[in-house]
């Protein structure tokens, strides 16, 4: 999910940490189901 570009300061790690995290959740749910 990208967020819009607002030019405010704090964006660009927002959208840094918002991709972070969706990969994090995907590796954890394509670990958990893998262990199912």
């Amino acid at each position: 999910i990208r967020l819009v570009q607002t030019g405010r300061p704090g964006v660009a790690a927002l959208n840094a940490f918002g991709t972070v995290a969706a990969t994090l959740l995907a590796a954890a749910a394509g670990f958990l189901v893998s262990a199912l």
